[in-house]
This record gives structure tokens, C-alpha cells and sequence, in this order.
């Protein structure tokens, strides 16, 4: 019994950390996409 517990408070940490990382290697791709639109309209003038 005392395993399972354990076991899940494991899931419960590395599920949202998992997550968590996703979210800022979205925020971080969207970053990029919006320095090089940025670099592409300084170009285009």
C-alpha cells in the first residue's frame, strides 16, 4: 500500500514536469518564430 502511494505521488510530479516542459519549449519555438518574422520584415524594408 505504502508503494502504491509512492508510486503515485511519482506520477504526479513527473506528469505536470513533463508538461511543464513542453510548455516552455512551445513558448521558446514561439519566440524564435517571432524574432525571424521580425528579421523577414526588417529585410523586406
Amino acid at each position: 500500500s505504502k508503494q502504491t502511494r509512492a508510486e503515485t505521488q511519482i506520477n504526479f510530479v513527473s506528469v505536470p514536469l513533463s508538461l511543464w516542459m513542453s510548455i516552455v519549449r512551445t513558448e521558446k519555438e514561439m519566440e524564435d518564430e517571432e524574432k525571424s518574422e521580425a528579421t523577414d520584415t526588417y529585410e523586406e524594408k
